[in-house]
């Protein structure tokens, strides 16, 4: 592999980035959407990487109804400053953390689908770290238990692991109903889409190829669903064009 540091870039990677230090989305679909009132409870930050903003939205909406918390859902912030810090570009990072910041403050918690956004503000808000929460956590907490009794395979996310070494997320209470099975190949070393919070797409080959490697990894089990907890995730994994991956939240609210 090749060293992105500081400004030793590539010629090959210059454009994607340039991108990046724009503060533009490596998304090509990415469109800014908001949806609900912003004194709410509850900040949703949806993935810059979810194919269809407003669709996240209205789920994250009726699983906070569920918990009967009020939810403001937006993708505004993009990655939260991922790509900035993966690309040791971490004044930039620190200036746009510095940004945003407020934005975030304000909430009683702040919850996301994106296990790259979830790095992001863990690494640039230690201060918040008790209000930001994956949202496999947010169900796990408020006792949210979902319908269905399918065969359904689970790509877990090296990155949520490794951030969350002591969190109790228990799927068989999240899916009481559903019989879940785990690939072969599990754990931190496997677990990568190729997506990798964007980089990816710097590469599209390698990603097709690690994507695919996982496919096959998590087919093959005369499974009903594959449903990944990280919507960044699912979008690497449907790269490869093989089976359709559920997010989770799209999965407990269909």
């Amino acid at each position: 592999g090749e060293i992105i540091a500081g400004d030793k870039v590539p010629e090959k990677y210059k454009a994607f980035v340039d991108t990046v230090l724009k503060e533009e989305s490596v998304y090509a679909q990415y469109k800014e959407c908001s949806v609900g009132d912003e004194n709410a409870e509850i900040l949703f930050l949806i993935s810059p990487a979810a194919p269809n903003a407003e669709k996240t939205a209205e789920q994250a909406a009726s699983v906070c109804k569920k918990a009967g918390k009020s939810v403001y859902c937006t993708n505004k912030y993009k990655d939260c400053g991922y790509l900035l810090l993966a690309l040791a570009q971490t004044e930039a990072a620190n200036t746009y953390a510095a940004g945003i910041k407020e934005g975030l403050a304000k909430y009683d918690s702040v919850i996301t689908d994106d296990s790259y956004v979830l790095d992001a503000l863990l690494i640039q808000f230690p201060e918040m770290a008790e209000k930001i929460k994956f949202l496999d956590e947010f169900l796990a907490e408020n006792k949210l238990s979902f319908s269905g009794t399918e065969k359904v395979v689970l790509h877990e996310s090296g990155v949520i692991q490794r951030l969350y070494p002591a969190r109790k997320v228990n799927y068989s209470e999240i899916l009481p109903e559903a019989e879940l099975l785990l690939p072969k190949r599990s754990g931190y070393d496997v677990t990568d889409s190729g997506i990798a919070g964007g980089l990816g797409l710097a590469e599209p080959e390698n990603l097709l190829a690690i994507a695919g490697r996982r496919m096959t990894d998590l087919s093959g089990m005369d499974q009903d669903v594959i449903v990944t907890p990280c919507a960044c995730e699912a979008v690497g994994l449907n790269c490869a064009e093989k089976e359709n991956v559920m997010t989770l939240l799209e999965y407990i609210c269909r």
